[in-house]
C-alpha cells in the first residue's frame, strides 16, 4: 500500500509537469492565433488537452484518498488520519543469485519450521504409543511394626503385562506415523512452491531493473528530445499542433513508464523478501 501511494504521488507529479507543458503549448497556439499564423482549432485542441489533464488530476486525487483509507485500515488508524506522500529512495537492484536465496528460504521460511515441528511431534507421539505396549515394572518398600513388637521390612517388585491394549497402541502408532509422513510430504510440496516463488520474484526483480535501464536511458531521453524538437518546430511554423501534442503525450507516457518500472522493482524486492522469509540485506537469521 505504501508503494501504491508512492506511485500515485509520482503520477500526480508527472500530471503537474504535463499540464505545465500543455499550458505552454496552449499559450504558444494562442500566440500564433493572435499573430495570424495559427488557426482557432489549434487553440481549442491545446485547451482540451489542458482540461483532460485537469480531469486526470481529479481522478488521481480520488485514488490517493482511497489508498490512504486503505493504509489507515491496515494500520488500524482512524480513517481520516492524514498520511504524507512518500519520498521513496529506489535503490539499486541487488545482485542476487538464485542458489543462495533458495538456501536462505529453506532455512528461514516459517511454514517449513512449522511443518518440521509437526513432523517431530507426530514422530514422538508414535514412539510413545509403541512404548505403551511394554511391560510396566513397579517396585515398593514397606515397613510394619506392631505394638511391643519388632519392626519388619519388606520389598515388593511387580509388573503389568499389556494384553488387551497392544493392538490399540499399534494402531495409534501407525496413525502418528501416517501423520509424520504426511507432514514430510507437505514439506516437500512446500519446498517446491518456495523454489517457484523465489525464482519468480527474482525474475520480476531483474525484469524491472532492465525496464528501468531501458526506459530511463533510452526511451525517456528520446521522448524528451522529440517533444523539444516538436515544440521548437511549432514555434517556427514547421510542425503542426497534432505533432506537438502527440510528442507531449509520448513524453508523459515515458515518465510514467519509468516510475512504474521503479515501483515494480521495489515491489519485486518485497515479493522476494516474502519468498525467502528474510530481508535481502542485513544479518542472516
Amino acid at each position: 500500500a505504501w508503494w501504491m501511494l508512492a506511485m500515485n504521488a509520482r503520477r500526480r507529479e508527472v500530471n503537474r509537469m504535463s499540464r505545465d507543458l500543455a499550458s505552454t503549448i496552449a499559450s504558444a497556439a494562442l500566440g500564433r492565433y493572435a499573430a495570424g499564423s495559427g488557426q482557432h482549432h489549434e487553440v481549442v485542441r491545446a485547451q482540451v488537452e489542458v482540461t483532460a489533464l485537469d480531469v486526470q488530476r481529479i481522478d488521481l486525487d480520488g485514488e490517493r484518498a482511497a489508498i490512504v483509507a486503505m493504509m489507515n485500515a491496515l494500520r488500524d488508524a482512524p480513517v481520516d488520519t492524514l498520511v504524507d506522500d512518500p519520498t521513496p529512495d529506489t535503490g539499486s537492484t541487488p545482485d542476487a543469485a538464485i542458489t543462495p536465496l533458495l538456501a536462505r528460504a529453506m532455512q528461514t521460511r516459517p511454514e517449513l519450521r512449522g511443518m518440521r515441528a509437526m513432523q517431530d511431534e507426530a514422530g514422538a507421539m508414535a514412539s510413545l504409543a509403541r512404548k505403551e505396549s511394554y511391560p510396566d515394572v513397579m517396585g515398593s518398600v514397606w515397613m510394619n511394626q506392631n505394638f511391643g513388637g519388632m519392626a519388619t521390612f519388606g520389598v515388593m517388585v511387580g509388573g503389568t503385562i499389556p494384553v488387551f491394549g497392544v493392538g490399540r497402541q499399534a494402531h495409534r502408532a501407525a496413525a502418528f506415523d501416517a501423520r509424520a509422513n504426511s507432514a514430510r510430504e507437505d514439506q516437500t510440496a512446500m519446498r517446491a512452491m518456495i523454489r517457484a516463488d523465489v525464482a519468480q520474484a527474482l525474475a520480476h526483480l531483474q525484469t524491472a531493473a532492465r525496464r528501468v535501464d531501458l526506459v530511463g536511458n533510452v526511451a525517456l531521453p528520446k521522448a524528451r528530445e522529440s517533444f523539444e524538437a516538436s515544440l521548437a518546430g511549432y514555434g517556427a511554423g514547421t510542425a503542426d499542433i497534432i505533432g506537438v501534442l502527440d510528442a507531449r503525450r509520448a513524453l508523459q507516457s515515458a515518465e510514467l513508464m519509468l516510475a512504474e518500472a521503479r515501483i515494480a522493482g521495489e515491489l519485486s524486492k518485497a515479493e522476494l523478501e516474502r519468498a525467502i522469509g528474510a530481508p535481502l540485506t542485513g544479518a542472516h537469521p
